[in-house]
């Protein structure tokens, strides 16, 4: 069989670059894109990129939405997002500690860390658990109301959780009187509040179910990881100083320490 030419090389090289580009776009989008909208921000023309984007869509890379024919990054991102997530080493640190989490507490124990579109589950473990509380892996919490969540509001890069907060606060507000909305002030107390004590709860009442959650640090004390507990409300303790509570603060300053972090064996947060 004859060897490609460098220019068919070339071309190949430059078809391969385009689609990242596009697959780029739709990842800094942060929902689905119209065609036309993918072709100004590429410079391509629109019958060019719809071409690439067709064939991204075969592949399993997007998602065409049948109804508004807009596009979204699909399946087959996620699993390369989420395969690539778990051979960094504080994941494959902290998914090792989840089995034994679970068997100590008798709950749901999960990974997330920040994604394109906030708190992201990567792995989780429900053991033999009878609860009918899944977590499924790519999965995203929002800020406000899950513990994983207010962790990442209180330790979480702010650049970073800025743009999603103030659309949660406009959403969350807006259904609120204006004496029990949230404000900057509230939020500076529940962040304050969470690093003093290191561990967050939220009952969803909604799901039915209660989450407990802690950080996880590195040597430069950055968040790298959240470690989350979840159960079903009513049927076990979620009191921020009750036994699970205490059980998974202490795996996750175990984990930070492995890390490199400075923590203290006794240690009630990082301050």
């Amino acid at each position: 069989m004859a060897k490609p030419s460098a220019a068919e090389v070339t071309r190949g090289n430059r078809t391969i670059l385009t689609a990242i580009r596009l697959l780029n776009i739709l990842a800094r989008a942060g929902g689905p894109v119209a065609l036309t909208q993918v072709a100004d921000t590429s410079g391509l023309s629109a019958s060019r990129a719809y071409r690439y984007l067709r064939s991204l869509v075969d592949g399993g890379l997007l998602q065409q939405d049948p109804d508004t024919g807009r596009y979204d990054l699909g399946p087959g991102i996620l699993s390369l997002g989420l395969a690539a997530l778990g051979r960094l080493d504080p994941v494959r640190q902290a998914t090792a500690i989840l089995p034994a989490l679970t068997a100590a507490t008798g709950l749901v124990s999960v990974i997330s860390v920040w994604g394109s579109n906030g708190p992201t589950v990567i792995k989780s473990e429900h053991g033999l658990l009878e609860a009918p509380v899944r977590i499924r892996e790519g999965i995203t919490f929002p800020l406000l109301s899950t513990a994983a969540g207010k962790v990442f509001l209180a330790f979480g890069e702010p650049a970073l959780v800025a743009p999603l907060l103030a659309q949660e606060l406009a959403e969350v507000n807006r259904a609120r009187p204006e004496k029990d909305r949230l404000t900057a002030k509230t939020l500076d107390a529940m962040r304050a509040d969470l690093r003093r004590r290191g561990v967050a709860a939220a009952i969803r009442e909604r799901a039915s179910n209660a989450n407990l959650a802690a950080p996880v640090f590195d040597r430069d004390g950055c968040l790298q990881l959240v470690l989350t507990l979840t159960g079903t409300a009513g049927e076990f303790d979620p009191g921020l100083e009750g036994a699970p509570a205490r059980a998974l603060k202490a795996a996750a300053d175990r984990l930070s320490r492995h890390l490199g972090a400075d923590i203290g064996e006794d240690a009630l947060a990082l301050a």
